[in-house]
């Protein structure tokens, strides 16, 4: 059953060293788990993947969109302690 498969993955790739994992970092970390056995579904060895033009082009836009998810992360977090700071702040 798919469902029990990505629940044991789950189990696999959310060690206690790695327990605060977010949901993107975590199905990011699926995604790669399915490309290396596309590509590779006799070993699953991810050194066996070709790296093409294609695929750094990939890697790239993917750094950065978590770069500009990073931004809007933090600029987030500082608009809301911006807000908690004028909530102290006010009478």
């Amino acid at each position: 059953m798919p469902s029990e498969r990505s629940l044991s993955i789950n189990a696999r790739v959310v060690t206690s060293d790695r327990s605060a994992l977010g949901e993107v970092t975590i199905t990011g970390l699926h995604t790669v788990k399915d490309a290396v056995r596309f590509y590779d579904p006799m070993n699953g060895r991810p050194e066996n993947i070709a790296i093409t033009k294609e695929l750094k082009r990939s890697v790239r836009s993917g750094h950065t969109a978590y770069q500009v998810r990073l931004k809007e992360e933090k600029l987030a977090e500082e608009k809301n302690k911006e807000k908690a700071e004028q909530k102290i702040k006010e009478p």
